[in-house]
């Protein structure tokens, strides 16, 4: 491809004029068609008097990578859209019980917006005679992984009614 070959030929160029090194991305069309996206590194290499005599450089096929990134964001924007479009309410806590992510089913069954209980202790919206049961059963399943449980307890919603929920 002749622009593909000016544009290294420019890029060495710069690296003669002035010496160091470089990286940058180029998109080959292989012989059946296919794009290969690569990066090109460079760097120039001298004679014992300082001046430089040439450049060394690798080419990483990076086609794989890039196929894999756009595969995993494709599966990102499905599953987040099934999350913010899901009429369960699904969290995200960490090992102390703090909410790390609520979904918006959550400010629509609860009342409290994700930012309004993000940070907070989930134990602390939890019926203080339904609170030692789910800790209990919170601990057992982060104390073995793969094991799951289920309770039902009540929660305090925001106009400050309880709700039944099963967790």
């Amino acid at each position: 491809n002749l622009e593909l070959a000016k544009k290294h030929h420019a890029k060495d160029q710069e690296l003669f004029g002035s010496p160091g090194s470089q990286s940058y991305e180029a998109a080959i069309i292989a012989a059946d068609g296919r794009v290969h996206h690569t990066i090109y590194s460079k760097a120039t290499f001298n004679r014992l008097d300082g001046s430089v005599a040439g450049l060394i450089g690798t080419i990483t096929d990076v086609t794989g990578l890039k196929e894999a990134e756009a595969a995993l964001r494709q599966s990102e924007e499905h599953f987040r859209s099934l999350i913010e479009n899901s009429f369960d309410i699904i969290t995200i806590l960490n090992s102390e019980g703090i909410l790390l992510y609520t979904s918006p089913a959550g400010e629509r069954i609860l009342g409290y917006k994700a930012e309004e209980v993000s940070g907070k202790n989930i134990f602390e919206f939890i019926h203080p005679e339904d609170r030692q049961n789910v800790i209990q059963l919170f601990t057992r399943v982060i104390q073995t992984p793969g094991s799951s449980g289920s309770i039902v307890y009540r929660f305090l919603c925001k106009d400050g009614y309880w709700r039944g929920l099963e967790s």
